[in-house]
């Protein structure tokens, strides 16, 4: 039988009247009243004490002591095993109880911990999470600045299949942002050197790799139908204003949760289009964007951004991905970070 234990990762400590755990951490911490028994509770679920050697309070006993007349000894009187149960669901139902090993040789050891952590449901195997992970399918278009980066976060958080699709090569100035090319790489296709980066974490990935522009609705169509994805993840930014949308439509035909992000020189930002809880991100930049009027003729914009803000977003959209495909903590809300002031900004998406 898997033995219930105190999380190790919420570090119990007492803090006047009180046991907290998960300290100074919004939306983690919870706590219980500091008495002897629930101090000696929590030592027998860390291992330190032995069930059999748990007494009663010494107010119960003071209460008890009348009708004792003697018979027994102070150390004598252990709690029922109906007190003590009822103890340990108190802390199983607070989300305080793990069956975690803590084998720190296991491969997503790390992640398990994680989970367990910011877990504060009453389950009591975080590994179900990871399983999650790894039993997920992503599509991502796009394997420029943010994907390509995205692709190597989700392998290293333990997804086991993806679809990309890209039809660029790679070009020196990748090099300076996108994590999985290097120099030999330069003339390549980057769904092939994505391929071969992500499989260097982890030879079981599978991977389907398309090497196509996506020109029309149409095409993206076809990759709904044809690939059995869990969510999908746009990174690309052509066609401009029409591919977000596409994936709106799609999302919703398919019922199939959509995740788009970029950045725009010192802003990163983030969505989640969940079929029948959010609005689409039309309807969120109809509301919250600026007009799209060009003031000058004949000028493009020229792509201004550093490896630093390409990782910030890549690795805001892999963990808005973590949280839909697991459930934990998913907050339907668009995140928007502007590096320049260090201000963040949310938006609430439910459906009004």
């Amino acid at each position: 039988m898997t033995l219930l234990k105190i999380k190790k990762t919420l570090q119990p400590l007492i803090v006047e009247e009180k046991i907290i755990f998960g300290f100074g951490q919004d939306g983690i911490e919870r706590s219980i009243e500091k008495s002897e028994l629930n101090i000696d509770i929590l030592k027998v679920l860390n291992g330190e004490k032995e069930r059999e050697q748990l007494t009663i309070s010494t107010e119960e006993f003071n209460n008890k002591v009348k009708v004792l007349n003697g018979e027994k000894e102070r150390e004598q009187l252990t709690i029922s095993t109906e007190e003590f149960n009822n103890k340990v669901k108190v802390l199983k139902d607070l989300g305080l109880l793990t069956i975690n090993d803590y084998d720190k040789q296991h491969k997503y050891s790390r992640n398990i911990n994680f989970f367990e952590w910011m877990d504060i449901s009453n389950n009591t195997d975080p590994s179900i999470y990871q399983r999650k992970l790894n039993n997920a399918h992503v599509l991502i278009v796009g394997l420029g600045g943010i994907g390509a980066n995205v692709c190597e976060i989700l392998a290293r958080l333990g997804i086991q299949t993806f679809t990309i699709i890209d039809n660029d090569q790679i070009d020196e100035t990748n090099l300076t942002r996108q994590g999985t090319y290097f120099k030999e790489d330069i003339g390549k296709n980057k769904v092939d050197i994505v391929e071969k980066y992500i499989k260097k974490i982890d030879s079981t990935i599978n991977v389907n790799k398309i090497n196509k522009y996506l020109a029309t609705k149409n095409d993206l169509q076809e990759i709904y139908k044809k690939y059995n994805f869990d969510i999908s993840i746009c990174c690309a930014d052509t066609p401009k204003h029409k591919i977000d949308v596409w994936f709106d439509d799609l999302s919703i035909a398919f019922n199939k949760p959509f995740i788009s992000g970029s950045y725009a020189s010192t802003v990163i930002n983030t969505f989640c289009m969940y079929p029948n809880l959010t609005i689409t991100s039309s309807e969120l930049y109809g509301e919250q964007g600026a007009p799209r009027e060009q003031l000058l003729e004949n000028i493009t914009f020229s792509t201004s951004v550093i490896a630093p803000v390409t990782y910030m977003a890549a690795g805001l959209i892999s963990y808005q991905a973590f949280s839909v495909i697991t459930q934990l903590n998913y907050k339907p809300e668009a995140i928007q970070i502007d590096l320049f002031n260090w201000d963040v900004y949310k938006y609430d998406l439910k459906k009004k």
